[in-house]
């Protein structure tokens, strides 16, 4: 991703008015979980083109990731005033609905979409995704199985199927998803994740720990492989690893914390908690304080009865 970043923003400094290389810095800057900076991007690509799809429905993913629902929505429905028709802008509505908790006008939407095109993957997916949350497992795993047929490498739906697995207590058929998910694609950081979950409600943390570890060699700044290798040292009770792992990986150069750091952080706090770490918990107040989303500061706030340092982080 940093040299993805790099050659961008020299397409940048040769062309700054050019939509694609702005859309696709956006792109880079979610992946990498800066989403203010994604959304500045995208809002200034906006007064230069108005009208630009593209930047539109990546500015919705921005909102929908900050937990900007309602503005995620409203960006979406002004684009699908313009082109009714767009799927992309479909999907993400429906992802927006699902965040609040909309889970049938999220259905609706999506088949309205698959109504359009009745093979389109993301769609049926998405709606596999409704349907898990909705507890209606079969019905998702029949929909999965379906994308399988029209496109048996598919790796998000294979992804999803695994969760189907696990919800269903099948581990063993979960475990070998992924497994051939990973034979496809060794670097997938969903399966390596989802994989090291499948290890850990089968007991064997050791394995668990071992995957994510493997993840954090391949995407040394991946927010969710630390909060689950946090977890993992929590249930083995090993107090000495969890402050020294999660400051070794908060202290890398190249890392920022964003909303996608928020689990880890509260993984962290527990350990503290139950591990007398009041000192670890107080200086990570101190350096990311103002960035700690509400559950992480009221967490903080219960079980160490101190107020939040209100200071800008170092």
């Amino acid at each position: 991703m940093e040299e993805s970043e790099i050659i961008i923003e020299e397409s940048l400094d040769l062309a700054t008015s050019s939509l694609v290389a702005r859309t696709k810095f956006a792109k880079i800057c979610q992946r990498q979980g800066h989403l203010e900076e994604a959304e500045v991007i995208l809002n200034e690509l906006l007064t230069i083109a108005p009208m630009d799809l593209p930047s539109k429905t990546e500015l919705a993913k921005v909102y929908r990731r900050q937990g900007k629902l309602v503005e995620a929505e409203a960006v979406l429905k002004r684009l699908l005033d313009l082109d009714r028709n767009n799927l992309m802008a479909r999907t993400e509505l429906a992802k927006v609905y699902q965040r609040q908790d909309r889970l049938e006008r999220a259905e609706a939407v999506l088949k309205e979409l698959l109504d359009l095109d009745r093979n389109n993957l993301m769609a049926r997916t998405e709606l596999a995704i409704i349907y898990q949350r909705q507890g209606k497992l079969q019905e998702a795993e029949t929909i999965l199985d379906e994308i399988l047929g029209i496109e048996p490498e598919d790796l998000h739906s294979r992804i999803e199927l695994a969760k189907v697995y696990q919800r269903q207590d099948r581990l063993e058929q979960a475990e070998a998803v992924l497994r051939e998910l990973l034979s496809l694609d060794r670097n997938n950081p969903m399966a390596h994740t989802e994989l090291a979950k499948v290890y850990q409600r089968q007991g064997k943390l050791k394995e668990a720990y071992s995957i994510l570890e493997k993840l954090l060699s391949i995407d040394q700044t991946n927010d969710y492989a630390m909060s689950e290798i946090l977890g993992i040292l929590r249930k083995l009770n090993r107090a000495d690893l969890c402050s020294s792992r999660y400051w070794a990986f908060i202290d890398q150069a190249n890392y920022r914390f964003g909303q996608c750091g928020q689990a880890a952080a509260f993984r962290f706090l527990l350990c503290c908690r139950d591990f007398g770490l009041k000192t670890d918990a107080s200086l990570l107040v101190e350096r990311l304080g103002p960035k700690l989303n509400d559950k992480n500061r009221r967490f903080y706030q219960v079980n160490f009865r101190q107020p939040m340092a209100q200071r800008s982080p170092s």
